[in-house]
This record gives structure tokens, sequence and C-alpha cells, in this order.
């Protein structure tokens, strides 16, 4: 034991009555034992434990023999056997558990379970882009298991799924689907979402999920190349260009309408992406008409999917050839030792419209008694406007009696015919008859 100063616990000696270090008068000393620091190093009996002195071969206690290993620091020991025998113990007891296990004796509990942590989709989606799914699954259960996940809806188009991943137990894995919307009729609609998630194909998780649709399906008339001005029958080209304003891809179809067109070929429908644009052409020709000037509307209309989305309207001028016979002279003579009635005929036919005529077809017929006994045709490619063009031929008649003629004369442009019709009456010079008569009876006459 030590004596101390209660004041500042500098050591003291037996019978001081003052402190040495601070001069605190001392009554009743402090007496502490030596700290474990302060003890003297002690050899003990590795056998049995017991106090050996330094220099000693054998245990006094025991008997064992002692060598450098004996010598070990007092307070050490009981903490270190402490390690080694939860050491020693935990060992035994993982390997009783896996000998049992493995014999069928111990059965371990394993928990497959998983669960959706997070969800990331959007919530408005326009138009008919794809987007991206994600679903990030954590395997909550405490075995390793095989997870997949599977996305359900009625309005959506699975691109691209992935694929089963395996997951330690308290670790998440992501799941991404590739989809786009699927068009049903309907611009704007709430789809609901299944999401499921299988562990070891064993359904662990679900949730409902909502998205929002929009799809616009829209197009307009871009531009439109049509002649302002259109010249007799002759077929020409309209082309109209269609751009799809929406953000959906849809089907286009342009509808011509007029009353003094016609249609002779359609462009056929059309699938157009957003924001393409996309031509149409149409074969379209005027209806001949006596009039040589008019105007007409031309209607036209688009349509997507079956929904009319944009219209127009254009005013054309329509010019037409107007043909004429300025000019008629008709002599009839008669060839009495032929026994024939002959007449020349000088026409001159005019275009008095305000467009060329084509494929002119002049026909003059000799008529007696409705049957047709002599006739002239003729062909002329190009008549112009505030043109002419003289015809001259001669018909005949074997006969003598009243004759009358139907001449007659006609465009024909596009099956539609622009026709002259006149009829004229010719009789036989009876005088000159009378004269051939009265030398033929003088002649016998005399002989």
């Amino acid at each position: 034991m030590q004596n101390l100063c209660p004041q500042c616990g500098a050591p003291t000696k037996s019978g001081d009555k003052h402190c040495r270090a601070c001069g605190a008068k001392l009554g009743e000393q402090v007496h502490i034992a030596p700290t474990q620091a302060q003890r003297p190093m002690q050899n003990l009996c590795p056998q049995c434990g017991a106090p050996t002195k330094s220099g000693d071969k054998h245990c006094r206690a025991c008997g064992a023999k002692l060598g450098e290993q004996g010598r070990i620091t007092l307070g050490r020991t009981p903490r270190i056997r402490k390690v080694i025998t939860a050491c020693i113990l935990a060992l035994l007891v993982a390997l009783i558990i896996i000998v049992l296990g493995n014999l069928g004796v111990l059965e371990i509990h394993k928990v497959v379970d998983g669960e959706i942590h997070t969800v990331s989709c959007p919530s408005l989606v326009e138009g008919m882009k794809p987007f991206i799914v994600s679903i990030e699954v954590l395997n909550s259960g405490n075995v390793e298991a095989d997870f997949k996940a599977e996305l359900n809806s009625s309005h959506l188009t699975i691109i691209s799924s992935p694929l089963t991943k395996t997951i330690a137990p308290g670790k998440s894995e992501a799941f991404e689907f590739t989809v786009e919307p699927l068009y049903n009729g309907q611009e704007e609609v709430v789809a609901p979402l299944e999401l499921n998630i299988f562990a070891d194909d064993v359904l662990v998780d679900s949730r409902p999920w909502n998205l929002q649709i929009l799809l616009v399906v829209d197009g307009k008339i871009n531009d439109i190349s049509c002649p302002s001005s259109i010249e007799g029958v002759k077929p020409f080209t309209v082309s109209i260009d269609v751009l799809n304003s929406g953000n959906v891809e849809a089907d286009f179809k342009v509808e011509l309408s007029s009353s003094y067109l016609e249609i002779i070929s359609n462009s056929p429908t059309k699938t157009v992406a957003p924001d393409k644009l996309c031509t149409f052409e149409f074969t379209v020709e005027a209806l001949a008409t006596s009039q040589p000037e008019s105007s007409t509307s031309l209607n036209i209309k688009l349509f997507a999917n079956a929904k009319l989305v944009d219209s127009r309207s254009l005013m054309l001028r329509i010019l037409m050839p107007k043909l004429e016979f300025t000019s008629m002279d008709f002599e009839p003579r008669i060839e009495w030792f032929d026994r024939m009635c002959v007449f020349d005929v000088d026409l001159e036919l005019s275009n008095l419209g305000q467009a060329a005529a084509t494929d002119v077809i002049v026909y003059v017929r000799l008529d007696k008694k409705e049957g047709e006994m002599d006739s002239y045709t003729t062909h002329i490619e190009y008549l112009g406007p505030a043109s002419s063009y003289p015809i001259t031929t001669t018909l005949d008649y074997d006969a003598f009696d009243d004759y009358q003629f139907a001449i007659e004369a006609y465009c024909d442009e596009g099956g539609m015919c622009i026709a002259r019709s006149d009829w004229f009456y010719a009789y036989p010079d009876w005088e000159d008859l009378m004269l051939v008569i009265d030398a033929l009876n003088w002649v016998f006459t005399f002989t």
C-alpha cells in the first residue's frame, strides 16, 4: 500500500505531517492499491496457472515443465481465453448447422420475395414516339432469386422488354421497357397500365399506373399547283402538297370536285409521318361547252384518317373553241351525157372561240330521200382562235331530181363534239335541159 496526499495526490511517507509537494497538512493518509500497469510481471504455469519463480524448470504445484512460454502477464489470460472460447463455439455451431441442414434434420426457412421500389414513367405522352418505362425492383427475401418484370396495357405496344435478372437479398435492379402508344381512333385517352413483378416465376408484387396519351390527327394543304386558265378539253395536272401537322402517323386522302371538270385519274391514299410533306397528283380535263369562255370552281378536300381536316377552293377560267361555217357556196351542174348531176362545193370553216380546236373533222354529205348518195370528209389537225380553213370538193349523183345537202363539222376533243350542221336544197337547171332536147330534135329532123 502507498500513502498519498489528499490535496495533490503526491506520494508521502509514514509520519509526515505536511505534504512535501504542496505543503498541505496531512491527517489520515489515503492508501491505494497499485494499478495493473504498476503490478510487477509474474510468471505463471501454463498448465495449471500457479505462480512460479524465475529460474524454475518445473511447476511446484503440478510438476509441469516450464519454458519461455510460461511467462505471461497477469490480467491478460482471462480475456484471451474468452476470445478463443467464443471463436471455437461459433465454429462448432456453424458446423453443426451445416451438417444438420445437409442431413435434412434441420430445415432452414427460405423467403423468396420482392417489391416494386420505384417507377419512372411519364404521366403525359404526346404523339406516337417511343418512350421508356423504368421499374426498380428490390429483393426483399432472404435468398437470391430470378426476377422478371411484366407490363400490360391495351393502349401501348411493347417494343422491347427486359430480360430476367438474378438479384441478391437486399439488392435492387432496374427493368426498362421501350413502349409506344397504340392509335385506336381516340385522340385523348387515359391508358391504365399494370406492372407485375415475378420472383422465381411467382407473382410477388403488382402495381397499377395511369398514363395520359394525347394523339393529334391533323393536316393542311400546303401548296397547290394548277393552271389558272384552261384551253380546250386537253388533260392537265393538278398537284397538291399536303403537310401532316399532327403528332401521329395518319392516312391522308385528297378529293377534287367541279361542275365543269372531269377527274380522269385520282391519287391514292398515302400514309404520312408527323411534320412530313406528301404530294398528290390528279389528271383533270375540262368538259366541253358551247360557251367560248366560262369559269368554274375547283373544290379540294383533305382527309386524315377519314376525318376532314382542310379544304380549299380555286376559280379556273375555261376557254373553248367555237366553230362556224362562215362561207358556203354550192354550184350544181348537169353532165347530161353521163346522166349525172354534179355539185361544186366551196366552204370556209372558222374558229370564233378563244381556244384552239384540234382534230377537227369536216363531213359533207349529199342526201337523196334520206339515203346517203355521196360524201366528203377532211381532217384539220389544228385550227387556232380567229382563224379559218377553206374546203373545196365535188359531189355527184346519177339521177335528175331534187337534192338536199347535210354539211357537218365537229371538233372531237375528249369525246365531246362541238358541231355545226346545215341543210341545203339544190335543183337541176331544167332550162339547160330543154336546150339540149331542142338540139337533139333538130339533129334528128335533118337526118
